[in-house]
């Protein structure tokens, strides 16, 4: 047993134990069979700039060589624990499996450097601990790949699967090549039990589908953020004919895709998207309106004089529904007290995240709904403008709906940074439209549908790096983003929809106003997993379980300080808390501490320490290490204020840039002539790092 003052770290133990066991048995780094794949990494704002933090999450996957000069395939998964863990510490058959299936790998390895346990895919199962010495070589896990897969890498069908990236593998992203690899074993395997096919891929708007999509020379593909079935309500053989008529292949593969592809080879989803830095991260605030909460009896509504939305004459009772619910606001009865209540308070919301000035679509219950939002919210907007002065912008608020021809205004709202705001949609903006500075997607209608839901939320997930825009709100008042996680589901078309005028006379639309409404009090949610679906989780309850992985990774803040301190300690940390669905830089981006390091937003959440801005940082080590420096020769001392001053521009990573050394103030103290003057410059700055985060 290592004594526990001798224990590697993880990084060092990877380095001088697993690697070297690794190589022992065959995998060859210098050959490509160890690939470091690194996600993007959480975008971060420091100094009023986005900018990627320097290294996202890093997997170790272990792959073979079967064609020559070919390209590589993954078959593993290795996790390094330090030296002082058991090997399959956090192995359960759940974690093996999702992290199998992010990376497309049929085995996941856990090891501390002495043993390992192995999650295999195809069994399911978790091995007893083995010694390194055992590890599978690259021909043994090549045998168990092929079957498990039901077919060998010499099969003409798999010769895909080992063709080089056509411009070499730096321009793909880790769950491409997951997906790509998943689509050509399908059709490996299709090719040798003479199966269709097909395969069906399951990827998040904005992800980049269509580098997929181009690579695969299959025979039909099925890509989509929303996988579907169709909801029949009855068996297959039990249709009428002329329903099962319409039933065809077209609609099988837009409405029915998981029957007709099957289940998704791959997915990777708007979560995952955004823990890895691709996607935009995701707040929710949630609010209710009283009235919904209540509906309107026939009583409420006669006692309010409602009238026809479009004569303005008295509605009689025989007119007005015995009760209201509150889908049907908006949409059956317009409530002008209620739209103003909401336009008020989304307007709040806005000054508090920005100014009223953002990129935002509102998603209305029908056309005259979004002409009253339009008016409501102007009205708020020129109000706030005459009470600070200021000029209104022009086109501030305008309706984007199929009935106003809103598409030609689209560019507008797409391209103009000085107007065009506020777009009041009914589902015009839902699909098939890129505005990437969206900040904000607020939903005032009700929506039943989680493919509808999804395209919508979709509209702001993209990123934006040249506007700044890291993340996004969904501001919901209708309870829509109950609808995460939700499966997808269509309706067949019955015979003869969109033909003709239809029957009956369509059910007035009636106004009703003199309500008291109110917005109840909104609770902040960030999108994450649970059970491998989307969920939005409270901001209490996500801020509960990252200080959990923290203080399980570093149980004291003097081993947090250490681990911070040490830069492979820090990114493993961090991996440690992203890996566990948490990733803390989600939290630094809703608790808009964009001008503190990550140090003092897990410092206060995981230890109560008072955080600090970057700027308040730097003042307090100056001031509380005085004596500190003035004991040290005058250039020495020169040169650590010069690398200091950094921490306020990059945080702890400006510490550790060799950009740091080329810096004016840095260069003009002497360099590291002048750190050399007092002693080891290594020692000086870690030293320097060590009272920065205790100051």
């Amino acid at each position: 047993m290592v004594p526990p003052a001798n224990r590697r770290s993880e990084a060092d133990t990877r380095i001088e134990l697993i690697n070297p066991a690794l190589r022992r048995r065959g995998w060859l780094q210098e050959q490509g069979m160890i690939k470091r794949e690194v996600c993007a990494g959480t975008i971060e704002i420091i100094a009023g700039k986005p900018r990627r933090r320097a290294q996202g999450r890093v997997d170790y996957t272990l792959r073979i060589l079967a064609g020559g000069a070919g390209q590589p395939l993954a078959l593993a998964l290795v996790e390094a624990k330090h030296e002082g863990l058991p090997p399959g510490h956090g192995m359960q058959q759940s974690r093996g499996y999702s992290r199998a299936k992010r990376l497309n790998v049929p085995f996941v390895y856990a090891t501390n450097g002495h043993l390992f346990v192995e999650f295999d895919r195809f069994t399911g199962r978790i091995s007893q601990p083995r010694p390194m010495a055992e590890f599978p070589t690259p021909e043994e896990l090549r045998e168990r790949y092929e079957a498990g897969m039901g077919f060998a890498l010499t099969d003409a069908a798999a010769q895909p699967l080992l063709q080089p990236y056509p411009g070499g593998e730096d321009g793909r992203r880790y769950y491409q090549d997951a997906a790509i690899r998943a689509i050509l074993e399908k059709i490996a395997h299709c090719a040798n039990t003479n199966d269709a096919i097909r395969a069906l891929l399951t990827m998040a708007t904005g992800v980049g589908k269509t580098f997929i999509a181009v690579y695969p020379n299959a025979v039909h593909i099925g890509l989509t953020a929303t996988p579907r079935r169709l909801r029949l309500g009855k068996p297959r053989d039990a249709i009428e004919p002329a329903v099962a008529a319409e039933i065809d292949e077209a609609e099988q593969i837009t409405a029915d895709n998981r029957r007709y592809f099957g289940e998704p080879v791959y997915e990777y989803d708007m979560a995952q998207a955004m823990e890895d830095g691709y996607l935009a991260v995701c707040q929710i605030d949630k609010g209710r309106v009283n009235l919904d909460q209540t509906g309107l009896t026939i009583a409420e509504v006669m006692a309010r004089n409602p009238r026809d939305a479009l004569t303005g004459q008295r509605v009689s009772e025989a007119q007005v529904r015995e009760r209201y619910a509150a889908p049907s606001f908006e949409d059956l009865v317009m409530l002008p007290d209620r739209v103003t209540a909401m336009c008020a308070d989304l307007f709040d919301y806005l000054l508090a995240t920005g100014g009223p000035e953002q990129k935002t679509v509102i998603f209305c219950a029908r056309d005259s709904h979004a002409d009253a939002v339009v008016a409501a919210i102007g009205n708020r907007y020129v109000q706030w403008c005459k009470e600070l002065g200021r000029k209104p912008v022009e086109d501030y608020a305008f309706k984007c709906t199929a009935a106003s021809q809103g598409s030609k205004l689209l560019a507008d709202f797409r391209g103009a940074n000085s107007r065009y705001f506020i777009a009041a949609t009914v589902d015009l903006l839902s699909t098939g439209v890129d505005v990437p500075r969206l900040r904000n997607v607020v939903f005032f209608r009700y929506v039943r549908s989680p493919i509808s839901f999804y395209q919508m939320v979709g509209r702001g997930t993209r990123i934006d790096e040249a506007s700044g825009k890291l993340m996004f709100h969904v501001y919901d008042y209708t309870d829509a983003t109950d609808l995460f996680g939700a499966e997808f589901f269509t309706d067949p078309r019955e015979p003869g929809d969109g033909d003709g005028d239809g029957g009956a006379d369509p059910e007035p639309v009636i106004v009703v106003d003199g309500f008291d409404v109110s917005v109840d009090g909104k609770n902040r949610y960030v999108l994450g997993q649970e059970d491998g679906r989307d969920q939005p989780i409270l901001l209490t309850v996500y801020k509960q379980r990252l200080a959990t992985q923290l203080l399980a990774q570093a149980p004291t803040l003097a081993d947090f300080r250490a681990r911070w301190a040490e830069p492979q300690e820090r990114r493993a940390l961090i991996d440690k808390l992203v890996r566990g669905g948490h990733p803390p830089a989600t939290l630094r981006a809703v608790e808009q501490m964009a001008d503190y390091d990550l140090y003092d937003v897990l410092g206060d959440l995981g230890f109560h320490i008072r955080p600090r801005t970057r700027q308040n940082r730097v003042q307090a080590f100056l001031i509380k290490n005085e004596d500190w420096l003035d004991g040290l020769p005058p250039q020495t001392a020169a040169a650590v204020r010069a690398i200091v001053a950094q921490f306020e521009h990059s945080g702890t990573e400006g510490l550790e840039s060799t950009h740091v050394f080329a810096s004016p103030a840095f260069v003009a103290a002497g360099g590291f002539a002048a750190l050399e003057a007092g002693g080891d410059p290594a020692a000086l700055v870690r030293e320097a790092k060590e009272r920065m985060f205790s100051a």
